[in-house]
């Protein structure tokens, strides 16, 4: 018996992240979103996110921050995670001229790269500020990932299609991009140092600001 008429539906199927995958998502999901993704997921979350986790220790260091006193610091610094779930009922319950994501994500990421600016460009002096900047940058990190989540979960809701391989643009480029932040760390602190590493998150931050 011949079998050479079956055929896999599967086989049919684009290679991910080849011309006619990324084709197939904008065409469901539309390029905003896909760069949003891109800017936020990939960008802030993957790099930004990591690269900032492994630089902050060696600019405490820097900053004279007493040993016993980065864990009280740190406490404060990375408290946003703790409250993510206060920033999605705000982003909710009170919308900005009729928006409940777009002013907030706006916002942060502008809070964020004004802190990573004044953080690398030597502007910050003092520990306080320091700590302050630490946060708003954590903050922009924060509400961004909690937000860009809800937008594409609802994507995949009214694009069950091709959900998987949405999820796949996401966390595969974030992956890369976290890849990329940790394999650079070492050279970044070695030869700018932490504070000026703290600059070159900037261009990493702002492409979030136009998505």
């Amino acid at each position: 018996m011949s079998y050479g008429h079956l055929k896999s539906t599967g086989s049919d199927e684009p290679q991910p992240f080849s011309y006619a995958w990324l084709r197939a998502l904008k065409q469901d999901f539309g390029s905003e979103l896909l760069l949003l993704l891109f800017a936020v997921q990939h960008l802030i979350k993957g790099f930004v996110a990591n690269l900032s986790g492994r630089a902050t220790p060696y600019l405490c260091k820097a900053y004279e921050v007493p040993a016993q006193e980065i864990q009280i610091w740190k406490t404060v610094i990375y408290s946003p995670y703790v409250l993510k779930p206060i920033f999605g009922l705000i982003s909710d319950l009170l919308p900005i001229a009729g928006y409940h994501k777009g002013p907030y994500m706006f916002l942060a990421t502008s809070a964020g790269l004004v802190s990573s600016v004044a953080i690398g460009a030597g502007i910050v002096t003092s520990l306080n500020f320091l700590v302050v900047g630490l946060f708003l940058l954590e903050l922009c990190i924060c509400t961004n990932d909690l937000l860009t989540e809800a937008l594409y979960a609802r994507e995949l809701q009214e694009h069950a299609r091709l959900g998987q391989s949405l999820l796949t643009y996401v966390f595969a480029g974030m992956t890369m991009w976290s890849l990329a932040a940790n394999l650079s760390a070492g050279f970044m602190l070695e030869y700018i140092g932490a504070q000026s590493t703290f600059l070159a998150l900037a261009p990493a931050i702002a492409p979030a600001l136009l998505a």
